[in-house]
């Protein structure tokens, strides 16, 4: 058994809170597809750092410390019992939030209210997807991620016993088919395949998440990132096509490292690490939550006279992602206190208290 050192554990618990605070950034009202303040105004380079970077970026992060954990369960769990793990805690929630996205905009458009998404067509096929993804973005784009996660993880798990002795052969052979896109339709976005797999290498080879943090590999790691990162965006200029996706992996790249060294920062100080420690039991439902409850609080603050083009935007956009980590308290007691299997379907766990040992949870989302 490939235990989680008690550093890293706690990195892990900063390092999901973290990842999952920047993905909802990237989805308050009105997300980033629409004109905001941060996307077509004057804010546009706030949006390009904390949206396009930290935001996107997080993903590779989350993903990383989820195939870091896949590992402990390999060495416990058959591949049916971890399948059957990841569809609960994965699959069943957030077809859950896609349900609720959709009835809601159905009951947006009855009354004639805007909704900032627009409802999919009302056929089988279309509302299959819109619940799902299974054919591409969910209704709820936000949870789209978990969709390729669920399926990055049974690539791992079925293909473990072939792969476990050649992990950076297999690295190499998902790095290749990353930056050629080779992965559609089964994966819609292959870095979560790649990090992932970068986060069982590492736990198999028994290097420590926390080790991205000390200096010589954490400015060898920034460094090298960097240097790809720069000559990507120059050779862009005459070249398309891998160059860009390698370029989007080292931007990925770049803010693990940034991620994993600010956990460790962080677990320097007892108060900080305490803080994190209550967020991050909540953290999974409040990504969940996220979308409607951005809607929910931009409607609330728009009568303050906030406005999507202007500076006042930015309040919002700062305020929203920790108004949703409040909220989110009150509704993980109400959905524990309903019968089961709600809690399963609401936020992919029971309402039972978590064991003791929480150093070895399966997955980047906790599972118990």
């Amino acid at each position: 058994m490939l235990a989680v050192h008690a550093q890293d554990s706690a990195v892990i618990r900063v390092a999901r809170v973290l990842c999952i605070f920047f993905m909802m950034s990237v989805h308050v009202f009105p997300g980033p597809s629409r004109d905001s303040f941060l996307t077509e105004g004057h804010g546009a380079i706030i949006g390009v750092v904390w949206l396009d970077f930290l935001g996107r970026a997080s993903v590779a992060a989350l993903s990383l410390v989820s195939g870091f954990l896949l590992v402990g369960a390999l060495c416990k769990y058959s591949p049916a019992q971890i399948l059957k793990d990841r569809a609960r805690v994965l699959l069943a929630p957030m077809v859950t939030w896609n349900l609720i996205m959709l009835i809601a905009l159905l009951g947006a458009a009855a009354i004639g209210a805007s909704f900032s998404r627009e409802l999919p067509p009302l056929t089988p096929s279309a509302l299959v997807n819109a619940l799902t993804g299974l054919f591409g973005p969910s209704i709820n784009l936000s949870l789209f991620f978990l969709r390729d996660l669920f399926v990055s993880t049974a690539i791992i798990v079925l293909t473990w016993r072939y792969i476990r002795d050649y992990l950076w052969v297999a690295l190499g052979v998902v790095f290749v088919v990353t930056i050629f896109k080779l992965t559609d339709p089964i994966i819609f976005r292959p870095t979560i395949l790649l990090f992932m797999l970068a986060g069982c290498t590492l736990r198999a080879q028994h290097i420590p998440l926390s080790s991205l943090a000390k200096p010589p590999v954490f400015f060898f790691g920034i460094l090298g990132s960097g240097t790809v990162l720069l000559a990507c965006h120059y050779l862009l200029e005459t070249h398309g096509g891998p160059v860009s996706d390698i370029q989007n992996i080292a931007r990925r790249g770049m803010l693990v490292f940034a991620v994993i060294a600010v956990a460790v920062l962080i677990g320097h100080s007892k108060r900080l690490q305490a803080f994190f420690d209550h967020l991050e039991p909540v953290a999974f439902l409040a990504y969940l939550s996220h979308a409607l409850l951005a809607k929910l609080i931009w409607i609330a603050m728009a009568p303050l006279g906030l406005s999507l083009m202007g500076p006042s935007y930015l309040f919002y956009f700062f305020m929203a992602p920790m108004l949703m980590f409040a909220l989110v308290f009150p509704l993980h007691a109400l959905i524990n206190a309903l019968r089961m299997p709600l809690p399963i379907f609401l936020q992919g766990k029971s309402a039972k208290k978590p064991k003791k040992n929480r150093s070895e949870p399966m997955l980047g989302f906790r599972l118990r």
